[in-house]
């Protein structure tokens, strides 16, 4: 257990519930410490929130040790998974990037799928396809893919190459800013200037909350911060858009800027609605691969004939708004984007850096797009999910910059509540246990409902948990059990879980869903572990289901002899919910229907995070069907809680499973799982 637990542990008694008089559990999970009745027919339950005690600005030791041990946890993940030969290379029909059809030999036990990011050669492309001995790769412009070479998985190492250069020899002399957040050795941070009373003429509609944090944003003075808290649905995108074309239509340049693509692909999406005129004015520098449909035509990368300075230097002169995840711009900095920058009198480059998701990155990484800008807007959610690092050592660089920031600058905290997402019945819960009651739910979303087609309504055994009458339901799973199942990514092997009869009932419910009418796009399943999705995906598959669903997974896989070792996804895998060919990505982060598949059958330390839980859960607009084996609630009280406030029925698989399907499921099972 954390020590800050401890202490906190320390400081309260169990003392007797309010409600019943029965004794009280104490459960820490992330952030949040739960005080539950041990009386399970009572169901009270309340939290508080804890953040990190580190004050501002940091021990600069404690940050450049972080960014060490982060750097060579990452380089001793790298390992070669095989070798290519290219047999046909063309470019893509947007000309944006070139496509690599591969033939590979690979160890049998690799698994290799769309999307993932891999190294051929020194080339870094992003997989598209495979099929048995044919890899299709598709790279951006300024790679070139070779004629044969290893293939390579491998974290790329110049996020914290960027941070420790800018930390240890650019703010010394350039980034005096940074001081705000880390002690750098003979430097104070420069004088606030005097803040603009401005007056936001609001031509877009806002809600007065909303207006209000825009007309902060455009107010700040030079040096200045702002933390926007917003939990899931509540308007930070369009916060972030309105007043990105505000600061824009002055003359300023702003950044848009996250870990995810879709972070910031939401946010250049609703710039574009917001004003269809200011595209010639927004760039976007990314992979094709990873960037929406709307958002493609906005990439820009240096031209055959164009060196990357005389790139840099034309997007500096040319673009007011630019949007890149922090690994692109990590790739910029060591490119030579501040000499860049200076050398065209625009520094730092930009006006405004709109850090959003901020929850998920660690102060030591924020520091990159920190450097580049004189006015730092930093959104999220504490109650999303946290950064994820490799080393377990707590030094005060791993923290959540958006954590740090709260708990040090509380009177430059400004918080959205008013929730545009989701039915009230599946926010309410998470209003309750998570947020403390600061949520409200607005009239237009409150009472939304899943809408089927002219097919009508499923009619099954399973009908009870497709009631569009019943947005929050929870099926109990008699007799599923979670099975360990082996994996290997590079020369790392650990494992993942599946769970055969979930992933039974989750088919159903999805095979279900289809036939009454809901779109594919409508519908996403979530699993806690990466080989019940597998699972699932390949089932689907067998059975002849002509189509690929939206599938995320919250953890890769577990480590240790005791399994308690986690390896969280890429947090764009349960946060981009899209499809490769969906037009409009607005839908990135919701759907109308989610599936969520706990998987394990008892507690495990992956359940044990209330925050990738909330994730799963916040991302359903009008209904959440949860799949659970769950035989005990031990030390898991939120998990309780949501149950206890939910739609409840059970289901067994001899009443609803055909031997065709278990047939099925077992072999895919076998296929995929290496128990």
């Amino acid at each position: 257990m954390k020590i800050w637990a401890m202490d906190m542990l320390r400081r309260w008694e169990r003392g007797r519930c309010p409600r019943c008089g029965g004794k009280m559990d104490i459960v820490v999970s992330g952030n949040l410490i739960f005080h539950s009745c041990s009386n399970e027919s009572c169901g009270y339950i309340r939290s508080d929130l804890y953040l990190p005690s580190n004050p501002l600005p940091v021990p600069v030791e404690e940050v450049i040790t972080f960014l060490r041990n982060e750097r060579r946890e990452a380089e001793q993940s790298s390992s070669i998974i095989g070798w290519g030969r290219t047999i046909k290379q063309y470019r893509t029909g947007d000309r944006l990037g070139v496509i690599a059809e591969l033939e590979i030999e690979v160890e049998e036990d690799q698994t290799i799928r769309p999307y993932d990011a891999v190294y051929y050669g020194r080339s870094l492309g992003v997989v598209m396809q495979r099929k048995e001995r044919i890899l299709k790769i598709i790279f951006d412009m300024m790679r070139k893919p070779p004629e044969e070479g290893d293939l390579r998985v491998s974290e790329p190492l110049m996020l914290y190459d960027s941070a420790l250069e800018i930390i240890r020899e650019k703010a010394p002399k350039y980034g005096k800013h940074l001081a705000n957040i880390i002690e750098i050795p003979n430097i104070s941070p420069p004088a606030l200037m005097t803040p603009q009373n401005l007056v936001f003429q609001d031509g877009y509609g806002l809600d007065p909350e909303k207006r209000d944090a825009v007309e902060k944003i455009l107010s700040m003075p030079e040096w200045d911060g702002l933390i926007i808290e917003g939990p899931p649905g509540t308007g930070k995108t369009m916060v972030i858009a309105a007043a990105a074309v505000e600061a824009a239509k002055r003359g300023d340049r702003a950044l848009i800027i996250s870990h995810t693509n879709v972070a910031v692909d939401n946010a250049l999406e609703r710039i574009l609605s917001l004003d269809p005129e200011i595209g010639e004015k927004v760039a976007r520098i990314g992979h094709p691969a990873k960037v929406s449909k709307r958002i493609k035509p906005l990439i820009s990368g240096p031209s055959e004939a164009e060196s990357r300075v005389a790139w840099m230097r034309r997007i500096l002169k040319e673009k007011q708004i630019i949007g890149m995840t922090i690994a692109k711009l990590a790739v910029l900095d060591i490119y030579g984007l501040m000499q860049v920058s200076m050398l065209e009198g625009m520094w730092p480059t930009f006006d405004y850096v709109f850090l959003d998701e901020a929850s998920m990155i660690p102060l030591a990484v924020s520091a990159i797009p920190l450097f580049y800008s004189k006015r730092w807007v930093i959104l999220g959610d504490t109650r999303q999910l946290p950064p994820i690092i490799r080393t377990r050592h707590a030094y005060a660089g791993s923290k959540s910059i958006l954590e740090l920031m709260e708990s040090s600058r509380p009177e430059r905290v400004y918080r959205l509540t008013v929730q545009r997402r989701g039915n009230m019945r599946i926010f309410g819960p998470v209003n309750e246990l998570f947020y403390h009651g600061m949520l409200r739910h607005h009239p237009s979303v409150s009472r939304s409902s899943l809408k089927f087609s002219a097919k009508g309504k499923p009619q099954s055994k399973l009908s009870e948990a497709l009631d569009p009458d019943k947005p929050l339901v929870w099926i109990d799973v008699k007799g599923g059990v979670m099975e360990w199942c082996r994996v290997r990514r590079g020369r790392v092997e650990s494992a993942s879980g599946a769970n055969l009869a979930e992933a039974l009932i989750v088919l159903k419910l999805y095979k279900e869903l289809r036939e009454a009418g809901v779109r594919r796009s409508d519908i996403a399943i979530i699993t806690t572990y990466r080989a019940q999705a597998n699972l699932i995906r390949g089932a689907l598959m067998e059975l002849g289901m002509p189509e690929e669903p939206i599938i995320a997974s919250l953890y890769r896989e577990v480590g240790g002899r005791d399994f308690d070792i986690l390896k969280p996804e890429d947090p764009e895998d349960i946060l981009d919910l899209r499809f490769a060919e969906t037009v409009d990505s607005y839908q990135g982060r919701e759907k109308e229907c989610v599936i969520y598949s706990l998987t394990s059958h008892r507690y495990h330390k992956a359940l044990a995070d209330y925050r990738r839980m909330n994730v799963a859960i916040t991302r359903a607009k009008s209904k959440l069907i949860i799949v659970s084996s769950l035989g005990t609630f031990w030390k898991l009280p939120w998990i309780k809680a949501i149950r206890d406030r939910s739609s409840r029925m059970s289901v067994t698989l001899t009443e609803l499973v055909t031997e065709k399907e278990w047939t099925c499921i077992l072999n895919v099972f076998r296929r995929l799982c290496k128990p």
